[in-house]
């Protein structure tokens, strides 16, 4: 998978554990001999970010990053008018010639072009010239030119960590269905219920920031066409529908671990849990997190369908 990724993983705790247990054993055994490759339960946020933008320092790039669209596009709003004021501020010291820090003619040279020269020519002529009739040099003159050099305009304002707003909404992620599906990378999957308002508003703006350069329209517009949140239990090129036949037992492992979970009235089997960056150019072996960022708005159910 071409670039990194940014998942949201369920804390380490026994739902956590018992994802891992079908993912690691569970669901491969039935696939055997087949041996597909493991990884950590995760919800995928969004994927092909670009690792430049988090080189060197990916926990910083991560605690960087905002949360919330709206402090997103107010963040926006301040980059823009920052540059608009610098780009206005060059322009008038264009006009006005200030670019440079100007150099104050010595007191003894006319100001007037003509009369320097003609005082320059008189100097020459004479053996013994006056000092204070030679024109100043105007690399002294900039040397002992006490004015200061002129301010260069700020860079364009980043959110600091410390700016950075938690998620606006709840994040609530409902695993309710099991699907085979054609992909590698989802060949058996549990879905999240859609709509998940505060699943989806965090896929969208770390999707701004990680693949559109803050564009949040174009991130929302990929939000509703494309993203399907779900936590993957299998990667496997297998046929879809050998996939799909392993199901039914697939589910009853499921419902055996939910029993042990001890879920609320309401499914909810866990609380809390982390954004991971992972650089999921490397091969599926290496897809380990590189920084993490706790998040402990997340509420997991698991009510799937039989």
């Amino acid at each position: 998978m071409p670039g990194s990724s940014l998942w949201l993983i369920p804390p380490k705790d026994p739902f956590n554990r018992a994802m891992q247990t079908q993912i690691t054993s569970m669901v491969p055994m039935r696939f055997a001999p087949n041996k597909p490759p493991t990884f950590i339960p995760h919800i995928t946020l969004t994927s092909h970010i670009n690792p430049a933008l988090h080189e060197p320092d990916a926990q910083a790039w991560l605690d960087s990053l905002e949360l919330n669209i709206e402090a997103l596009l107010e963040a926006n709003e301040t980059r823009e008018k920052d540059s608009t004021d610098s780009a206005s501020a060059e322009k008038r010291a264009l006009e006005a010639g200030n670019l440079d820090p100007p150099v104050p003619p010595a007191p003894t040279v006319p100001s007037d072009p003509e009369k320097a020269a003609l005082s320059e020519e008189t100097s020459t002529s004479t053996s013994a010239p006056a000092p204070t009739s030679t024109p100043a040099d105007p690399e002294k003159a900039a040397l002992s030119d006490p004015s200061p050099s002129p301010t260069p305009a700020p860079a364009p304002s980043q959110p600091s960590p410390s700016a950075c707003t938690s998620p606006a909404l709840p994040i609530e992620i409902n695993l309710h269905e099991l699907e085979a599906g054609d992909p590698f990378f989802r060949k058996l999957a549990l879905n999240a219920t859609l709509p998940s308002p505060g699943l989806s508003a965090l896929a969208t703006v770390l999707r701004a920031q990680g693949c559109y350069g803050n564009d949040v329209e174009t991130a929302k517009s990929w939000e509703k066409s494309e993203y399907r949140p779900h936590l993957s239990l299998l990667y496997a090129d297998v046929p879809k529908d050998e996939a799909r036949r392993k199901i039914p037992g697939v589910l009853q492992d499921l419902v055996r671990a939910k029993a042990i979970l001890k879920p609320s009235r309401d499914g909810t089997v866990s609380k809390g849990g982390s954004i991971v960056l992972v650089p999921t150019d490397r091969e599926i072996g290496q897809w380990k997190p590189i920084a993490s960022r706790p998040l402990p708005e997340v509420v997991w159910k698991l009510n799937m369908l039989l």
